[in-house]
């Protein structure tokens, strides 16, 4: 099944779970903020954070009053940064920094737990599908020389699906809501039969949220 087709699945899936939630007892709202991400990388020398955001739609079904089960169709900017300097005989050669930014649709599921009417804790798994990719430069060179280069890389250089868990909290003032997520990637970034594999390794995506929101029913 190609990429495509899965995506379509996955849609199909998440709106016939928006159906399910007008059918029951059930919230329904919009949500946006700021992610933190990084590649987390084995073999790699230095691991940087980067500055993306997040914003969808979500939606959750009361199993009781205390468990549900939460739904998200979110636009995410992940990816990571990397520093360099490079000396030759004592001369600097190059320095400066890469950043990396994979941008997904992403579709968690997750389970639900309500610690009284204001705070709840969430977790389960994330699917996500590669939309656009971008590399920034900013380099020095020889001292004098600077390079600062930002252009989209071809999605083929990085595999098309992510996948992996993500959990969080999430503090409730009815109709708004204000959360934070960290989600944990089990799919590496790099597709393995391109150069990026040598380059990012078997880095995978490690991110940050925090997220405002407002619930529409």
């Amino acid at each position: 099944m190609n990429r495509k087709h899965l995506m379509l699945v996955t849609l199909i899936f998440f709106f016939g779970f928006t159906i399910k939630l007008q059918a029951q007892e059930s919230k329904f709202g919009i949500k946006g903020g700021a992610n933190f991400s990084v590649l987390n990388a084995d073999d790699a020398d230095k691991n940087m954070w980067i500055l993306g955001f997040n914003g969808g739609v979500t939606g959750e079904l009361m199993v009781n009053e205390n468990l549900g089960f939460q739904s998200e169709i979110v636009y995410t900017v992940k990816g990571g940064k990397t520093t360099y300097n490079e000396d030759f005989l004592g001369l600097n050669i190059t320095d400066g920094e890469t950043k990396l930014m994979l941008s997904y649709i992403e579709f968690p599921i997750h389970l639900s737990l309500y610690l009284g009417d204001a705070f709840r804790v969430y977790a389960g798994p994330y699917v996500g599908f590669l939309m656009k990719s971008k590399v920034e430069t900013d380099t020095e060179v020889l001292g004098f020389m600077n390079v600062n280069d930002e252009e989209e890389i071809d999605n083929d250089y990085f595999n098309n699906m992510d996948y992996g868990l993500s959990g969080g909290v999430e503090f409730l003032l009815d109709p708004v809501f204000l959360g934070a997520k960290y989600s944990v990637g089990l799919q590496q970034v790099a597709n393995p039969d391109e150069a990026t594999n040598e380059i990012i390794g078997n880095a995978k995506n490690n991110t940050f949220q925090i997220y405002l929101g407002i619930y529409l029913n």
